[in-house]
């Protein structure tokens, strides 16, 4: 069934008998997985407005790392003077949003400074390990860092 997500609308739009289907952010659709990805529906505050929406599963464990990308559409501009023609119409890649999950709480990651706080039984640890390995509000960085506490985590269950 040829399925795709669209980011800007924050829909899945599925081809089923011939006929475009939409799948909303709801509560019958908990996950999808698409080769690679993995997306889940989630409410969420992002700017004090309360959302509802996929986001991005990167790394779980105790604690999950979820994203949310961002998309915006520019309108097309006439050409200035001394342009050689007008700016097209295009969807443009925003900032990347951070969220951690853990039970049903999400919360946003603004930045890394405030992690060491979410994370209240191993702060020093996790404070120390932002400073050593330069964690950036980055995908890779962020996996690395939460693969750490969760791995911390299962060291202190076992």
């Amino acid at each position: 069934m040829p399925m795709r997500y669209n980011i800007y609308g924050d829909v899945f739009e599925v081809k089923y008998k011939g006929r475009l289907m939409q799948l909303l952010p709801d509560e019958m659709v908990e996950s999808l997985h698409l080769q690679t990805y993995q997306l889940v529906t989630a409410q969420y505050e992002l700017d004090k407005k309360k959302m509802k929406g996929f986001l991005f599963v990167l790394d779980t464990g105790s604690v999950n790392l979820l994203k949310r990308r961002n998309i915006s559409f520019e309108d097309w501009k006439p050409a200035r003077a001394q342009e050689a023609g007008p700016t097209l119409a295009r969807f443009k890649e925003g900032v990347q949003i951070y969220f951690i999950q853990i039970g049903n709480k999400i919360i946003q990651i603004k930045n890394v400074k405030e992690l060491p706080e979410l994370f209240p039984s191993n702060r020093s640890k996790i404070r120390e390990y932002i400073k050593e390995h330069k964690i950036k509000l980055k995908d890779e960085k962020l996996k690395e860092l939460f693969s750490f506490y969760n791995g911390l985590k299962k060291q202190g269950q076992s």
